[in-house]
């Protein structure tokens, strides 16, 4: 069975979206499903834009309340992927600008290789900033992240 992905998904602007009608393709070829939780502003401010994604099979979306903040369209959608996939499929939690990046790097392959190998294993992998990616995050933003994977290991 192919993982499925889940995206928080900010993006007032429409930027993101163009990215993400870039990378679908790809990301049809390695994963099931992918779970979009949609921020209030991006569904003010995109609806027209969001209508095709609605429409998509591929794609999963749920939208999030006014005055909600960015944990709660993180918990939103791992709600929505939990309720709509199997209990044995992978769940990957990506961001969108993140994912873009790397699909559109000269990594593309290694992560594509990464995510499938991960899929055949069936046990949960962090992926990482590289120590270069890690020195241009501030301390404070360092170490609470540093918490975040602790306790995810």
């Amino acid at each position: 069975m192919l993982p499925a992905l889940v995206l928080p998904f900010h993006d007032p602007a429409g930027v993101l979206l163009r990215q993400l009608a870039t990378i679908t393709p790809t990301l049809q070829q390695v994963f099931s499903h992918t779970y979009l939780s949609i921020s209030p502003a991006t569904e003010h401010s995109q609806g027209v834009q969001l209508q095709p994604l609605h429409d998509d099979p591929f794609f999963i979306l749920n939208t999030n309340a006014p005055n909600t903040l960015p944990g709660d369209h993180y918990l939103a959608a791992y709600l929505n992927a939990t309720r709509h996939s199997r209990g044995n499929q992978m769940l990957h939690l990506c961001d969108i600008d993140k994912l873009a990046a790397i699909i559109q790097s000269p990594y593309r392959d290694q992560f594509l290789a990464d995510i499938t190998a991960q899929n055949v294993l069936a046990v949960p992998t962090l992926f990482q900033r590289s120590p270069h990616a890690w020195a241009s995050y501030p301390q404070p933003y360092r170490e609470i992240e540093q918490v975040a994977i602790t306790l995810g290991r």
